[in-house]
C-alpha cells in the first residue's frame, strides 16, 4: 500500500473512531439528562404529596372548627376539621391538581358524583350532619390513588378513621352496582367493528378484537389456604384477568382466583372462554386471507391455548423460521395494549400496586371499582402521566401448561398459518 493510501486509511479510521466516541458520549449525556429529569419529576411529585398531607394535618391542628350541630359538640365526637378539603381543594385546586391527586378532572369528578348520588347520599339526623356525596367520593379516590393509611386520610378530610374505611367500602360498592355494567362491557355491532379496524390500522394485525392477559394484585398473607395465594413471583396475590381494547379500556374482567392459579386455568373458567366457545365473544366478521376464511380473534401470550378465536405466538424452540419470528413480533406488538392497559390501571389506582389491608371479602368490589374508574378516565380522554407507568405493566409471561398441545386444534392452526402468510407477504 502506498504511503498516501495508508495515511488516508489511518485518517479515515481515526475519523470513524472519534465519530463513534462522540455518538457514545452524546448518548451517555442524553441518558443522564433523561434520568435527572425523571428523578426531578419524581421528587416534585413526592414533595407535592408530602406538602399536601402536611397542609391537611396542619389545617386540622390550626382550625378550631368542629363538626357540630347547633354549635354544640356531641360528647362522643372528637374535634375534626375539613378545612383542607373545603378551602384548599375546592377553592384552590386547578385542573392539573385534580388530575394529579384524584386522577380525573373536575368535570369527570362531578359526573361520577352525579351517578353515585342516589345510592351514597345520606340524610342529616338530629345527632350529626351527613357527609356530602362529593366529600365521600373524594375520600375514596384519594385512598384508591395513593393507598395511604386510613388515619392520614381521616386527618386530611376531617372525618373519623373508621368512617374513612366505611366510606371506601360503600362508594366502591356503589360504583360496581351503578357503573360496572355500562363501563365494562364487550362492544357489539359498529363499536365492535371499530375495535377490529383500529387494531389493524395502528398495528397492522388483521381480525383482532383485543388482547387478554392476567395480572397479580398483591394481598396480605391470608390466614386460611395461604399456599394457594402464593404466586410464582414470590408474593401473595389474587389474579385479575382482563380483555383490553385499542384504547386501553377493559372490555371484560375476571377477578377472584388466588395467585397460584395459572393464567390458562383462570381463562378456561372465565366468561370470556364460554362466550368464545359459543361464538358470542368476537363480532361475526369473516375475512378471506389466501384460501382461508379467517374469523375475528383475540390475542394472548404463550400461556393461553391456541383456539380459532384466540391467536398466540408460535412456541419458540430455538428453531423458528424468520417468518414465524416476524409473526410473533407482530402479535406481541399488537398485544402490548393489554400490558399497557394494566400499567395505566395500576398507575392511576396505586392501591392495586402494593399490598393493602383490605379484607378479601371487600377486595372484589375495590378491584372492579378501580377498573370502572380506569375505563371512565380513558373514555373521558383524561391525561395520563406516563411517569406513573414505571414498571407497573404486565406481570410477565406465565409458563406453559404441561401437556397443552396447540397442534391438536387444526382449525386454529390453519387460521394462524393464514395470518402468518398474510403478515409475511405484507
Amino acid at each position: 500500500m502506498a504511503p498516501n493510501e495508508m495515511l488516508s486509511a489511518i485518517v479515515l479510521l481515526l475519523n470513524i473512531y472519534f465519530m463513534k466516541r462522540r455518538v457514545r458520549e452524546n448518548s451517555r449525556r442524553n441518558a443522564l439528562a433523561r434520568r435527572r429529569a425523571w428523578r426531578h419529576r419524581q421528587f416534585e411529585r413526592a414533595l407535592t404529596e408530602e406538602l399536601t398531607s402536611i397542609v391537611g394535618i396542619l389545617s386540622m391542628m390550626e382550625s378550631s372548627r368542629c363538626m357540630m350541630i347547633d354549635n354544640v359538640l356531641k360528647p362522643w365526637s372528637l374535634p375534626k376539621s375539613d378545612f383542607w378539603w373545603k378551602t384548599i381543594v375546592i377553592d384552590t385546586f386547578e385542573q392539573e391538581d385534580w388530575l394529579s391527586h384524584f386522577r380525573m378532572s373536575w368535570q369527570t369528578f362531578n359526573f361520577l358524583c352525579g351517578q353515585l348520588r342516589p345510592i351514597i347520599q345520606k340524610m342529616d339526623t338530629k345527632f350529626r350532619v351527613a357527609i356530602r356525596v362529593e366529600h365521600r367520593v373524594a375520600i375514596t379516590l384519594w385512598r384508591l390513588a395513593t393507598n395511604v393509611e386510613y388515619r392520614t386520610i381521616a386527618q386530611m378530610f376531617g372525618v373519623g378513621t373508621s368512617t374513612v374505611c366505611c366510606i371506601v367500602h360503600q362508594v366502591c360498592r356503589a360504583i360496581v352496582v351503578t357503573l360496572a355494567n355500562d363501563m365494562i362491557r364487550i362492544p357489539r355491532g359498529d363499536a365492535a367493528a371499530d375495535v377490529v379496524r383500529e387494531f389493524e390500522v395502528k398495528w397492522g394485525f388483521p381480525q383482532c378484537f383485543g388482547a387478554i392477559d392476567g395480572s397479580h394484585i398483591p394481598v396480605l398473607s391470608p390466614k386460611e389456604f395461604r399456599a394457594d395465594y402464593y404466586n410464582r413471583k414470590g408474593f401473595y396475590s389474587m389474579v385479575l384477568q382482563g380483555l383490553v381494547d385499542h384504547r386501553y379500556r377493559f372490555m371484560n374482567i375476571n377477578f377472584g382466583y388466588p395467585g397460584s392459579v395459572h393464567d390458562a386455568r383462570v381463562f378456561t373458567n372465565s366468561r370470556v372462554f364460554r362466550l368464545g366457545n359459543e361464538g358470542e365473544l368476537c363480532p361475526p366478521l369473516l375475512r378471506e386471507i389466501g384460501e382461508t376464511q379467517v374469523p375475528v380473534a383475540i390475542l394472548g401470550d404463550s400461556a393461553y391455548p391456541l383456539l380459532p378465536w384466540l391467536m398466540k405466538p408460535f412456541h419458540d424452540n430455538g428453531q423458528l423460521t424468520r417468518e414465524k419470528r416476524h409473526f410473533n413480533y407482530r402479535l406481541s406488538r399488537a398485544r402490548m395494549f393489554v400490558e399497557n392497559g394494566f400499567g395505566r390501571l395500576k398507575g392511576r389506582w396505586r392501591i392495586l400496586l402494593k399490598r393493602q389491608d383490605t379484607h378479601v371479602k371487600y377486595l372484589g368490589d375495590l378491584v372492579v371499582a378501580c377498573c370502572v374508574l380506569h375505563n371512565l378516565c380513558e373514555s373521558a380522554g383524561e391525561n395520563f402521566d406516563l411517569d406513573l407507568l414505571g414498571a407497573n405493566g404486565g406481570d410477565g409471561q406465565a409458563p406453559n401448561v404441561p401437556g397443552m398441545n396447540d397442534e391438536q386444534n387444526r382449525d386454529a392452526t390453519r387460521i394462524r398459518n393464514a395470518l402468518l402468510q398474510h403478515l409475511t407477504d405484507a
